[in-house]
């Protein structure tokens, strides 16, 4: 079997982060694998570790992360060489606050050595990746890009992960700093052709579930997801976030929903914050176009 490199993200904010990697190593060598380990020293240091790993060789990388973790990984190998991508094997152990790619394909925190067999058995399948680009910038994502209001409760919420550690207790800090930030924007887009100009409370254009935000896509089928949601009164703002928690959010009746084959162009973002995979970006002016590569990647699933 290829050796493996595993990139280890620990939980900012989390004491005695090392029981589950050392759970996590003890299985991996009841098995038999092969594999180097590496340790993030803090946010960022992912995308540094995978080029290393990739430059090495290495052609199975495993993340030990969560969604934040695994899109630091796949960025750092695009920016480095873009054509490697279809040469590596990715996977994943969910180790995260938010879990959502994980989720989709079956991989749960809570079943450690289910997580490590599916990893040895070693099943791939080839996953669309998502790029947002403005000029010569590219973002590359497996999950979603949010503008707006979900993006400042994402920076809001990591801002507060070394005070708190409890991820309801960091949605709820969030959501109640949003009654003093500014909630909507005056936004252009295109999608399908369609030209599009209203004030959002928040756009998400995803190629999986989008925390919720689009259930219904699926990261293969060479299509994005859109949801607008229109800007709403400060009691409808808390029932939003409330259905957006619960995985019920193309239920809230200010939201608008397109699937698109084509590639989605944010003319004017109206000043709002922008993320991808829920890690925010600096301060990024529009346009820029958020499209889909199909097949690009190779992932380890269930």
């Amino acid at each position: 079997m290829e050796r493996w490199g595993i990139i280890y993200s620990p939980k900012v904010g989390v004491l005695h982060t090392h029981r589950r990697w050392e759970e996590v190593r003890r299985l991996l060598n009841e098995r038999g694998i092969e594999y180097d380990f590496v340790q993030s020293e803090g946010h960022g240091a992912e995308e540094r570790l995978a080029v290393m790993l990739a430059q090495n060789g290495y052609r199975t990388i495993i993340v030990m992360g969560g969604d934040g973790a695994l899109n630091r990984v796949l960025n750092g190998i695009a920016h480095w060489n873009e054509a490697l991508l279809s040469e590596i094997r990715f996977g994943l152990i969910p180790n995260g606050y938010g879990n959502d790619y994980a989720t989709y394909w079956g991989l749960q925190e809570s079943k450690l050595e289910e997580v490590v067999d599916i990893l040895v058995k070693g099943r791939t399948r080839k996953v669309d990746v998502g790029v947002l680009q403005r000029e010569q910038e590219k973002y590359f994502f497996l999950n979603c890009v949010n503008v707006g209001l979900v993006s400042e409760i994402f920076n809001i919420k990591y801002k507060s992960y070394r005070f708190w550690g409890i991820s309801g207790l960091q949605y709820l800090w969030s959501m109640l700093q949003m009654l003093f930030s500014r909630i909507d924007s005056e936004m252009q887009y295109y999608v399908n052709h369609e030209h599009v100009r209203r004030r959002l409370m928040t756009l998400c254009v995803s190629n999986c579930r989008g925390y919720g935000q689009t259930p219904n896509a699926v990261p293969y089928n060479g299509m994005l997801d859109v949801s607008a949601v229109q800007a709403p009164r400060v009691t409808q703002l808390f029932h939003g976030i409330a259905l957006l928690l619960r995985g019920h959010f193309l239920s809230y009746r200010s939201a608008e929903h397109y699937r698109s084959t084509y590639p989605v162009e944010v003319r004017d973002a109206g000043g709002a914050r922008v993320s991808v995979d829920g890690q925010t970006l600096p301060r990024l002016d529009s346009p820029f176009v958020i499209s889909v590569r199909r097949e690009l990647l190779h992932f380890i699933i269930a």
